[in-house]
Order: C-alpha cells, then structure tokens, then sequence
C-alpha cells in the first residue's frame, strides 16, 4: 500500500524537499565555520563551502579554489535545472 499509492502520490513532494535540500546543503559556509571552531573534532569535517574557502584563503592556492568553485556552480545549476523541471511536471 505505502509503495503502490502513497508513494506516488507524495513523489513529487519529497523530489522538490531532496533537491532543495541538498542545494542549501551546497549553500552552507556561515554555520559549519562558525562550528568548527568549537570542539576537538570540528576541523576534520569539511563541507563544499569550507573547502573551497580553505584551498584559496588558507592555503593561498586560489587557481584550484576558484575550479572547485565552479565544479560546485556547476553542480548547483544542474541540481536547479532538475528542480525547476519538477516543478514544470507539476504544474502539468
């Protein structure tokens, strides 16, 4: 009953919620360097966005810094086309 009819009802939901959330998961840079300093472990965990920032202002390699930049652009425009294609099924 879950796969065969609430499942295909929500798809369309929880499509949208994934990709919107692992866009702002691309988008988090504040909240992660604020908590890395806090705690022994914090620096071993390293977003996109730390990442990068990281490569160019810490370790002054701002060639690779701005690649990686655009490989996650390029990876964020993508996400967005799947979701705005989502969204034109939808309003179909």
């Amino acid at each position: 009953m879950l796969r065969r009819i609430t499942l295909p009802i929500i798809r369309p939901v929880l499509v949208i919620l994934l990709l919107l959330q692992m866009i702002w998961d691309l988008r988090v840079y504040a909240q992660i360097q604020l908590l890395q300093g806090f705690g022994a472990a914090g620096i071993r965990y390293d977003l996109l966005g730390t990442y990068v920032y990281g490569l160019g202002v810490g370790q002054g390699k701002f060639g690779v810094a701005a690649a990686a930049a655009m490989i996650v652009m390029i990876f964020t425009i993508a996400l967005s086309w799947f979701y705005v294609r989502e969204l034109l099924k939808e309003d179909d």
